[in-house]
Parts: C-alpha cells; sequence; structure tokens
C-alpha cells in the first residue's frame, strides 16, 4: 500500500506492529558498497554498545535490520542463495542473513570467535 510517497511494506519484524513501522527506504541516490558498509558498522557498534554481547544471532539481525532501514537503506532478509550445479539451480536452503542494496551481504554470527568455515560461508553466497 501507499501513503503519501512513502511505501509501506508489510514488516518482518514479529515483535514491532506493522501500523508502528513504515519502511522509510525511500530511494536515495544510489551508494557505494563503502558508503553503505560505513552505515553496517556504525549501526552494528550501536547496537552492540545497546543490547550488548550473548543475545541470540536473530536478535542481532533483527536490530541491524531495523536500524538500517531506519536509516533509509533496502534491506532484504534470509535471502535465499541457490546452488547452480552444472545446468540444474539447486535451492538447498542456504539463506543470506541480510542483503542490503542488492550490494552488501551480512552473515550474522553470535560467537566467540570467527572459524575459517564461517567465512567459507560467507564467501560462497558471494559466487552466487
Amino acid at each position: 500500500m501507499v501513503a503519501g510517497k512513502i511505501q509501506v511494506k508489510s514488516c518482518f519484524f514479529p515483535c514491532v506492529p506493522c501500523e508502528n513501522f513504515v519502511n522509510l527506504a525511500i530511494q536515495k541516490e544510489s551508494m557505494s558498497e563503502n558508503e553503505i558498509s560505513k552505515i553496517i558498522v556504525e549501526e552494528a557498534i550501536y547496537i552492540h554498545k545497546s543490547i550488548g554481547p550473548g543475545m541470540l544471532e536473530s536478535a542481532y539481525v533483527h536490530c541491524l535490520a531495523y536500524r538500517l532501514i531506519k536509516r533509509g537503506l533496502n534491506v532484504k532478509t534470509q535471502m535465499p542463495v541457490s546452488l547452480i550445479f552444472e545446468e540444474v539451480k539447486l535451492e538447498c536452503g542456504y539463506r543470506a542473513d541480510l542483503v542490503i542494496d542488492n550490494k552488501v551481504v551480512i552473515e550474522a554470527k553470535s560467537i566467540e570467535a570467527i572459524a575459517s568455515i564461517h567465512l567459507a560461508q560467507t564467501l560462497t553466497y558471494l559466487l552466487f
């Protein structure tokens, strides 16, 4: 639905009533990956300072998505990542946590340390 010039999309935040949440992702001039990344890092630090460590990964993902939308970015959550094997496109259940403006992929982790498998998973998403 459209309210004036602001498009209201259905909310993917189960904890925030949709009528109280307006997607303010009004298309700005296209930002570079570096400009988007700067905003993401600022918001991730803000969230970490606000709610601290030890939360579930999904909590951080929802908070980050909310903050990024508030900053005017186009955010997609749980984006399917297909595997193309030979000529077949396989839906194997891989999902990127966040895709920002179709330019930046966020794979959130709530762990003590990043292992090489986590890096491999993110790099694999970039291939598809």
